[in-house]
């Protein structure tokens, strides 16, 4: 790295440029003495006094108190001397010339000469100069990172020069620093190469970046090109310099020059337009758009969709008649037309030869935005499905070969708006897709509630897929088999539990099948023909359904798929599937019989009780466990005895199941079991019977559940934190308290924390219930707050604290402050919560901002602004916009509205702003507001008089997604806004919510508003 400390010299003179004063270091390298020197005029040490620019500098310092500096590589030395150090480039010192005005009160006595000796520099500048033209690549790139490093501006940077390098690294290293430390000077040299050498594309484009990203205002300099140069390549690179720098000043020349002769200058004018997102050019380029010329229609279309902007929307629409501009047309449509423009582009897909993917993207954009923004994204639907005809449902159909990624979501969602056999065999088809499955799926179960018909077919569908290649596929036809809940997929279900036995054609499996066929519909007009062709068509899905049994049988079987059979078969509740379901109690795979148990529990088969009975003598300890779990579940009488026997059985899972199950059996031996099991030999069990004992009576088991928080094993100390934590007994306060902070496992420490805030819960419900257990002293409850609150938040707070258990002691906190909000204690709770929004690590910081939005108040609030101003993190910063929007106060409200300016967190602020605006009562996770929605609208009337327009065209998109009546009132007052885009907003609001009431106000607006998009927004809406 280079560094200098350059040597400067001091000299002052009078007004008449007399010499005053001599720094003393000039007598050293002038050989000047300060009494030769002083008294005598300027020039006569200085001789280029009188040459160049020297006197109008001096003269522009004594009469305007300007400050003057020269160009060491273009001036000569003030005053002629040798350089401090040698240097083997220049005989005399370089000289970077600063002259000041000296003041005596406001007048202007004389000037301040600052000599700085910068030949160091220009040695330097020479030496990296001649590497940057070594023919060797590692040595010029060499030089240019050593440029890049040195701390020191250059009075002419050689990586100017370096821009148009062949070497591309040799380039990259020059823009990165030329952008960081380029002064005005240099700024000046690149503009010159950019007039200069824009036929040199490494220049160029290197030109180009350094000019985007600088900070020095060239926008005048590039203006002047623009309009001036007669060189129409300096013109289009120009135009799109000015498109990068996103300053609104360039908007009028570059629409000035869309009129250009050189019709690429145009084209890159109408890109630069589009990045610049200038809404004053809509109208411009709808026209060209208009035009049809494809070569500046194209960009055009691009530029307004850049934009945003939807006035002049429906002027595309004729657009989507032309070959070429079809598809942009229909892009440009989506992102910013309205309901209006969803017949015409639905009617495009009926033409077998139109761009089906653009157009299906197309509609599924308007679908969204209407969905997001109005919540009325079913009336796109609507519309979109009157238009489309058999020949556009069979074109989506055949899309879905050639879709991919948005593509094929927007074809998919545009058939699941449709029904009917073609439409249900591609959307079954649509199971192996990730990207539209969970939409496939909710529509396929949609299908199967609306009709026995429409559900027989999608049954039938389905159960085809389950012989589907991918298991996924087959895994999610189980899934909608289930929720439809139709008994036909029974046979099926049952067979991928593995029992193909019992489905071997027999009278009743003619009948399942005959079932399936009851939707066949027969035009013969014979009662006999009828019945014959029912025969034939029940003889052939008999047939078919018992093909797709076989591949079934002697497909491989897989865990994961009999789980959700089971829970499937489970939802059908279907008894046909007993046996099967009872065949799977001792299965290898624990969740695999879990599945069978939930599903067998489900059913509730009158042979159960008796058959479990008969398991629990099982010589299979796995199906004895299963009988367990289903005999404990149920506390049939007749299994009690044997379920207390168990709680000795030689299989450790058998006995633990048995004893987990203790507290639902009627019987007084119940309890003398759990003590008997809570002191067993085996860890396991111990823990098992300290599990139990979060079932039993509180009091009953308080003392067990103590003395068990002292257990060798750590699981059985985690059981008994956590029945602790359910029983909510205060007694149990200190005994956790030291368990949360000393035991050595970590999820023990996590389940005594969890359990604190449990016994928070409940003391707080107490209290509020005024039950007399906890009748204690004003005194004793600020001490139980306080024990809590400080036996939490070190654990929270400390960055040595283990994730998990500072996690669940964050949520503690939170547990604990949501308790105690009517109560003294909420705030001593709260300030943990706020210290962790200053924690180094980000995760502390979003687990405090989701407490405090489920616990929070009103007193939160500036302490999440505080965050907001200083917050890097960007996933932080959406927790804490979340969090204010879900406090709905006044406070928060307003926060959020400030943050409408910042287009950043725009959206996040404005989803704050509206979540659950309809309804208007929710406020947070576990919290309901209490503030109505006329409070919430009335809060966000504020924002109308903010004096950022961007905040009040923000509030309009918020009051627009409320739907309110008062809403709707502010809306019509926001029609008076000084600032042009906010009334635009307010019109297009109106249009969508309704405009009843106000036509004579938009026939005022169509006749006097000044801004010329207004009056057109207005008198389309009273056209349409």
């Amino acid at each position: 790295m280079y560094s200098f400390n350059s040597q400067i010299y001091i000299l002052k003179t009078d007004r008449n440029l007399t010499v005053t004063s001599w720094d003393p270091l000039l007598e050293q390298i002038t050989g000047l003495s300060s009494t030769t020197v002083c008294g005598k005029p300027l020039n006569a040490i200085a001789p280029e006094m009188d040459s160049g620019e020297w006197v109008d500098r001096f003269q522009r310092v004594l009469d305007e108190g300007e400050i003057q500096t020269n160009t060491p590589n273009f001036d000569r030395p003030l005053i002629p001397c040798v350089p401090s150090k040698s240097s083997p480039y220049f005989q005399q010192m370089q000289q970077r010339v600063t002259i000041s005005p000296w003041r005596d009160s406001e007048r202007i006595r004389g000037t301040t000469i600052s000599i700085e000796d910068v030949t160091p520099l220009m040695d330097l500048e020479r030496e990296m100069a001649e590497k940057l033209a070594n023919p060797d690549e590692t040595i010029r790139l060499q030089a240019a990172q050593a440029l890049a490093n040195q701390t020191t501006d250059l009075p002419d940077n050689p990586l100017v020069s370096a821009m148009g390098d062949e070497s591309w690294r040799v380039r990259q290293t020059a823009v990165n620093t030329l952008v960081v430390q380029a002064r005005e000077t240099t700024i000046n040299r690149i503009l010159s190469i950019l007039r200069e050498e824009h036929t040199n594309l490494s220049a160029l484009n290197s030109a180009l970046q350094v000019l985007a990203l600088s900070n020095i205002d060239t926008l005048p300099t590039l203006i002047d090109w623009l309009i001036q140069s007669e060189d129409s390549d300096l013109r289009i690179y120009t135009a799109l310099l000015l498109g990068e720098q996103k300053d609104p000043r360039a908007i009028q020349p570059l629409i000035s020059v869309l009129k250009d002769e050189d019709i690429n200058v145009r084209y890159h004018a109408i890109e630069a337009l589009g990045n610049l997102r200038a809404v004053e050019a809509v109208e411009t380029l709808a026209e060209i758009a208009e035009s049809r010329d494809f070569f500046l229609a194209f960009p055009a279309l691009e530029a307004l969709m850049r934009i945003g902007d939807p006035l002049g929307a429906d002027r595309l629409v004729p657009l989507l008649e032309d070959e070429m501009l079809c598809e942009p047309a229909a892009g440009a449509l989506g992102k910013l037309g309205d309901k209006q423009v969803v017949e015409p582009l639905a009617e495009l897909l009926n033409n077998p030869d139109g761009p089906i993917l653009a157009i299906s993207r197309a509609i599924a954009t308007l679908y969204d935005r209407y969905e997001k923004v109005y919540g009325e994204g079913q009336h796109i639907a609507d519309l979109a499905n009157r238009g489309i005809k058999a020949q556009g449902e069979a074109n989506l159909i055949a899309a879905l070969s050639e879709a991919k990624g948005e593509e094929l979501a927007a074809v998919a969602l545009l058939l699941t708006w449709r029904s009917g056999l073609a439409v249900e065999q591609a959307l079954v088809q649509l199971l192996g897709e990730p990207i539209v499955r969970p939409m496939v799926m909710e529509t396929l179960v949609n299908y199967g509630r609306q009709g026995k018909d429409i559900r027989s077919r999608v049954c039938n569908l389905l159960i085809e897929q389950l012989t589907a290649e991918q298991l996924e596929t087959r895994r999610c036809a189980v899934v909608i088999l289930g929720q439809i809940g139709d008994p036909l997929a029974v046979p099926a279900l049952t067979v991928l539990l593995g029992d193909i036995d019992s489905q071997l054609p027999s009278p009743l499996f003619e009948d399942d099948l005959s079932g399936a066929l009851s939707g066949v519909s027969s035009s013969a007009p014979e009662a006999g023909e009828e019945s014959s062709l029912q025969l034939s068509l029940a003889e052939q899905e008999q047939r078919q359904l018992w093909i797709i049994l076989e591949r079934l049988a002697h497909l491989p079987t897989d865990p994961e798929l009999i789980i959700v059979a089971a829970e499937a078969l489970a939802k059908i509740g279907d008894r046909r599937s007993f046996e099967a379901l009872m065949s799977l109690l001792g299965n290898f795979d624990a969740g695999v019989r879990q599945a069978a148990i939930a599903a067998l529990n489900s059913l509730g088969h009158p042979d159960m009780s008796a058959q479990i009975f008969q398991c629990l003598r099982d010589e299979n300890p796995r199906v004895r466990e299963s009988a367990v779990k289903i005999a404990g579940y149920f506390a049939w009488p007749n299994c009690v005895e044997l379920l207390l026997q168990l709680c000795h059985d030689a299989n450790n899972r058998v006995r633990r199941a048995a004893i987990e199950h203790l507290p639902y059996l009627e019987s007084d031996r119940v309890i003398p079991a759990l003590v008997e099991a809570i002191h067993d030999e085996q860890p396991n069990v111990r823990a098992s019977a300290a599990r139990a004992f979060g079932q039993i009576d509180p009091e009953t088991a308080l003392p067990h559940l103590l003395k068990a928080l002292s257990d060798v094993e750590p699981w059985v100390r985690y059981y008994s934190a956590r029945s602790l934590g359910w029983h909510g007994n205060i007694q149990a306060l200190e005994a956790l308290c030291l368990l949360s902070q000393n035991d050595p496992a970590t999820h023990v420490r996590a389940a005594a924390i969890e359990a604190l805030g449990q016994i928070a819960r409940a003391f707080a419900s107490a209290l509020r219930s005024n039950i007399a257990s906890f009748a204690t002293s004003s005194e004793l409850q600020n001490q139980i707050q306080m024990t809590l609150v400080q036996t939490l938040a070190p654990l929270a707070i400390s960055e040595s604290s283990e994730e998990d258990v500072a996690r669940t002691a964050i949520a503690a906190l939170g547990a604990v402050a949501s308790a105690l909000q009517s109560n003294v204690g909420h705030s001593s709770a709260l300030a943990p919560l706020l210290t962790l929004l200053s924690s180094p690590l980000p995760a502390r910081r979003i687990d405090a901002l989701e407490m405090l939005g489920s616990c929070g108040s009103e007193s939160v609030v500036e302490s999440i602004q505080r965050l907001l101003n200083e917050e890097s993190e960007t996933r932080v910063v959406n927790v804490a916009i979340q969090t204010l929007g879900g406090l709905r106060s006044q406070s928060a409200t307003g926060v959020l509205i400030d943050l409408l300016c910042y287009s950043q967190y725009r959206e996040a602020a404005i989803s704050a702003l509206t979540a659950d605006a309809v309804g208007g009562h929710y406020s947070g996770v576990g919290k309901v507001s209490t503030h109505t929605t006329e409070e919430q609208v009335q809060w966000l009337e504020r924002g109308l008089s903010h004096a950022d327009p961007m905040v009040r065209s923000g509030l309009v998109e918020v009051l627009t997604r409320f739907k309110h009546p008062l809403a709707s009132r502010l809306l019509v007052r926001a029609l008076d806004d000084a600032d042009a885009s906010v009334r635009l907003s307010c019109i297009r609001a109106l249009a969508h919510l309704g405009h009843r009431g106000i036509e004579e106000k938009l026939k005022m607006m169509t006749r006097n508003d000044p801004n010329a998009r207004v009056r057109r927004a207005a008198q389309k809406v009273l056209q349409d």
